[in-house]
């Protein structure tokens, strides 16, 4: 969420909306799962999405957080 005239998002929707699948296996993973994974649906996640959903978060990031060093050197 960006707040106008003072931040910028720190995520794009195109990232959380990346990010949303993971928080989706861990909601069920944490509610229903005791011990049995189910590996047809952590496979995809780790393969092939992880690495692109992890890239895009660590750009993100360290855009928002050299934003936040400029908007600190202009005060």
């Amino acid at each position: 969420m960006s707040i106008p005239q003072t931040r910028p998002a720190v995520l794009s929707e195109a990232t959380v909306a990346q990010l949303d699948s993971y928080l989706a296996f861990r909601h069920r993973f944490r509610n229903l799962y005791l011990f049995d994974l189910e590996a047809s649906l952590l496979e995809p996640l780790l393969r092939s999405e992880l690495p692109v959903a992890w890239a895009a978060t660590r750009a993100e990031l360290d855009a928002f957080c050299d934003t936040l060093a400029a908007m600190a050197g202009q005060c």
